[in-house]
C-alpha cells in the first residue's frame, strides 16, 4: 500500500475511533458538561482539513523547487490553525451559556493527534522522494 493511501486510511481510522468513542460515552460526557455534538463536528472538521492539507503538501513534494514544499507545509498549518480558531470562536458565540471549555480542550487534543499523523506521513514521503 502506498504512503498516500496509508495516510488516508490512518486518518479515517483516527476519525472512526474517536467518533465511536464520543458516541459510546455520550451520557458520561453529558454528565461532565461536555457537548458530544461539538466533539463530533470538530472531529469531522479536523478530518476534512487534514485531508486538504495533506493533498496540498503531497502535490508540493513533486515540485522541483524545495521551497514550494516548505510553503505548503506552512500554509497547511495556517489553514488548520485558523480554521480551528474560527470554529472555536463560532462555537463560543453560538453556545452562549452552554459553552463547554472541556470540549474545546478535547478538540485541541484531537488537533494534535491529527497533526502527529500528518507530520509522520510527510516525513515518510519526504524520505522517499529525496527532497
Amino acid at each position: 500500500m502506498n504512503t498516500q493511501r496509508k495516510f488516508i486510511t490512518v486518518l479515517i481510522i483516527i476519525f472512526a475511533v474517536f467518533s465511536i468513542f464520543f458516541l459510546a460515552t455520550k451520557s458520561l460526557l453529558a454528565k461532565w458538561g461536555i457537548d458530544n455534538n461539538i466533539l463530533l463536528i470538530g472531529n469531522a472538521l479536523l478530518l476534512v482539513i487534514s485531508l486538504a492539507a495533506f493533498t496540498l503538501q503531497h502535490k508540493a513534494l513533486t515540485h522541483s523547487n524545495p521551497n514550494v514544499f516548505i510553503r505548503s507545509i506552512i500554509m497547511g498549518m495556517m489553514i488548520k490553525m485558523f480554521t480551528s480558531a474560527i470554529a472555536v470562536i463560532i462555537y463560543f458565540e453560538w453556545s452562549g451559556n452552554n459553552f463547554s471549555g472541556a470540549a474545546v480542550f478535547i478538540f485541541m487534543f484531537l488537533y494534535f493527534i491529527y497533526m502527529i499523523a500528518e507530520v509522520s506521513a510527510m516525513m515518510k514521503l519526504n524520505k522517499r522522494t529525496n527532497a
